[in-house]
């Protein structure tokens, strides 16, 4: 930035505290006083009170938009010589031109883009600057005026009162001769100093700055013209505009330029060249005509803007979006990280989703390795690049060095990655639910519009993960339905013994778990034992631990259960539950157990036993959900034990009182008589034989 103005001091308003944020940030750094209004009536306020030399205004605002906002600057006269820069997403010709007759000095269309938006800012002030340093010469040189006519009004008094006027009329033209040789030398001085001004803003510019005469024959470039075009300015000029234009496109191009031939300015219109690489080369060209003494238009001048970043952008996120746009799933996961790395020209691009298990790990949904799919994978946060992405919930990147700077993770350095960027995708709830990834194998860093690109992806990416996620909710919550009345089919159909080995079969099966046991405490001799169980046949082998499981940690549990009373002991990683006693700790450990979950069996409000299942092979997170879930197929189980417990209390007691009827002396029955006046006799003890002869 020119140091000339690093004082100056700017005002954007703005209703959006990103856009304020990420242009107040970039200002600051360039040296510039910036201030932020977050609405239009605060815009207007501060604009008159500061009177700020340069305005930066969003259209697309509640209650004053930019257009509003303009007009009643450019009507006040505190601030209409202010000059504003329209920022906007809206490209239609209409719009512009609307802004511009409003009395905007400049219109950027969003996403923004930093050397544009400097260039243009810079832009604007030097011209202000010009006009000002030009205004203050106009002053000067009315100055002089007045004071070589005030010198000459002395003069002619003098001329007219003396008696020698030949010779103070020759004092006079001498006198006459050095003001206008001071002035015209001061006149020269400024404009050469205006030229220098002019010829440096023209020769740095990073717009083309051109001219062309009424044939369409360049007569004018700046150096711009190599950084974009790759043509040295005496390779184009002389040459016809037409010819840097695609066939195609000439008679299209001819006519845009057309109006400005009868006089007419050109505002922003788009059009396209060829480089000298032959490569399209997008531009935003402004065009005026140019008039000579005659009043006749001689020829056309103007400016082109480099849009081709933007332009390419633009038609790649179309084209993105129309081929996902009907995509679900791992077909719109895998699109989506297949056309991102086109876009952002990176070797590799992926999607993971954020499980819940302890320690949180992620599982990718589609991985792209620039010529084919890579297997998806599960594998730990911790120590890698996209664990800074979870914890912090927002973008990281490394634009270098990648695999040096985390030389634990062996598959950077296989990949051979250099740099990398994450983003975390969201829900609804802003909760972070996965990540989605591009690296590359050389040192990258990404503009402003391919950031943009990366988080609209990553909002496209989070939403598809939220309703697969919903929908694997939904589908999961199916099946503990439809497996919770299966299991209580079996436990109304089947006898106990197989109800309560199947239903530890399916819930064990359902939930990817190793070992599902039922621990009662109902003797005296042996205060626990198991009373059924069922294991994955690789997982067989693990039996013979059993009863150091079961004599020696099992109390302790069942202390911890009796304690927590009627609630569940979940363990999702045993290294990280400290609540253990070290002894029950190596017992799990010496059982390879990973994860175990312990549901109270509750019988006449008591604790009577419980049901375990333990995982050996992987850490499960027991969702509330899922531990709701167990806690009512361990009621079944105790309502059932508790039915079966009670019927067999029956069946006992109706033994005992049999054999008390049968050994006592005489007939032992019960008579009823029915309000029909019928009557019935339901029960007689064995006695009858003996009185009557008769069986009961």
């Amino acid at each position: 930035m020119n140091n000339e103005y690093q004082a100056v001091n700017i005002l954007i308003i703005d209703d959006s505290p990103i856009n304020l944020k990420y242009l107040g940030k970039l200002l600051n750094l360039q040296g510039y006083q910036v201030q932020l209004a977050t609405s239009g009536e605060l815009g207007l306020k501060m604009a008159v009170d500061t009177r700020p030399n340069l305005i930066i205004l969003d259209i697309m605002m509640p209650g004053l938009d930019g257009y509003d906002v303009c007009q009643r600057l450019k009507a006040d006269v505190i601030t209409q010589h202010i000059p504003i820069i329209f920022l906007s997403v809206i490209e239609e010709v209409s719009e512009k031109v609307k802004a511009f007759r409003l009395g905007a000095a400049d219109y950027v269309t969003k996403p923004l883009q930093k050397d544009e938006i400097l260039a243009r800012i810079d832009h604007q002030l030097t011209i202000q600057n010009l006009h000002h340093q030009l205004k203050i010469q106009n002053l000067q040189l009315k100055a002089e005026i007045k004071s070589r006519q005030q010198l000459e009004e002395k003069f002619y008094q003098v001329f007219l009162n003396s008696q020698n006027p030949m010779t103070l009329k020759t004092i006079n033209d001498i006198d006459q001769k050095e003001l206008a040789q001071k002035g015209q030398e001061k006149i020269e001085e400024s404009l050469k100093i205006s030229e220098i001004k002019y010829r440096n803003l023209v020769e740095t510019s990073q717009d083309i700055i051109w001219s062309v005469d009424l044939k369409g024959c360049y007569t004018f470039v700046n150096p711009a013209v190599k950084t974009i075009m790759g043509y040295e300015p005496l390779e184009v000029i002389g040459r016809i505009f037409s010819n840097f234009v695609p066939i195609d496109q000439v008679s299209y191009v001819q006519k845009v330029f057309q109006p400005v031939l009868a006089g007419q300015s050109l505002v922003r219109s788009h059009i396209v060249n060829i480089s000298k690489q032959g490569e399209l080369v997008h531009l935003l060209v402004n065009a005026f005509p140019v008039y000579n003494y005659q009043g006749n238009v001689m020829g056309i001048t103007g400016t082109a803007s480099d849009i081709t970043e933007q332009k390419t952008t633009e038609r790649a996120l179309q084209l993105i979006l129309e081929r996902t746009a009907a995509k679900t799933g791992q077909d719109f996961f895998r699109s989506c990280v297949y056309y991102l790395a086109e876009v952002l020209q990176v070797r590799y691009a992926g999607v993971c989703k954020l499980l819940k298990s302890s320690p949180p790990k992620l599982s990718t949904l589609a991985f792209w390795n620039g010529e084919k799919w890579s297997d998806n994978l599960t594998y730990n946060l911790a120590g890698r690049p996209c664990d800074q992405v979870i914890k912090m919930a927002q973008p990281c990147h490394f634009s270098e060095n990648v695999k040096f700077l985390f030389p634990n993770v062996p598959e950077l350095a296989e990949l051979k990655a250099q740099s990398y960027w994450g983003i975390p995708l969201f829900n609804s709830h802003r909760d972070v639910i996965g990540i989605l990834t591009v690296i590359d194998i050389h040192n990258k860093q990404l503009n402003v519009s391919q950031e943009s690109i990366l988080k609209i992806f990553a909002d496209r990416a989070g939403a598809e993960l939220e309703r697969q996620l919903a929908e694997e909710l939904l589908e999961f919550r199916s099946r503990m339905d439809n497996l919770l009345t299966y299991i209580s089919r079996l436990f109304i159909n089947d006898t106990i013994e197989n109800a309560i080995r199947y239903t530890l079969q399916e819930v064990c099966q359902f939930l990817d778990c190793d070992w599902a046991f039922i621990f009662d405490f109902n003797s005296e001799l042996i205060a626990w034992k198991i009373t059924a169980e069922w294991w994955k046949k690789e997982q067989q082998g693990e039996q013979n631990r059993c009863g150091i499981f079961s004599y020696q940690t099992v109390p302790s549990i069942h202390q911890q259960l009796q304690f927590k009373k009627t609630e569940i002991l979940a363990i999702s990683d045993l290294d990280n539950f400290p609540d253990l006693l070290p002894q029950d700790q190596r017992t799990l450990r010496c059982m390879n157990c990973q994860s175990l979950i312990f549901i109270p069996l509750i019988k006449a409000g008591k604790n009577q036993g419980f049901m375990g299942i333990m995982n050996f092979h992987r850490c499960i997170e027991w969702t509330p959900e899922t531990q709701n879930w167990l806690k009512l197929v361990g009621e079944l189980i105790a309502i059932r034990q508790t039915a079966e417990e009670t019927q067999k209390a029956l069946e006992q007691s109706k033994t005992r009182y049999q054999n008390l009827a049968d050994n006592i002396p005489g007939m032992i029955y019960q008579f009823v008589l029915h309000p029909d006046g019928s009557m019935s006799l339901p029960y007689a003890s064995s006695g009858c034989w003996d009185l009557y002869g008769l069986s009961p």
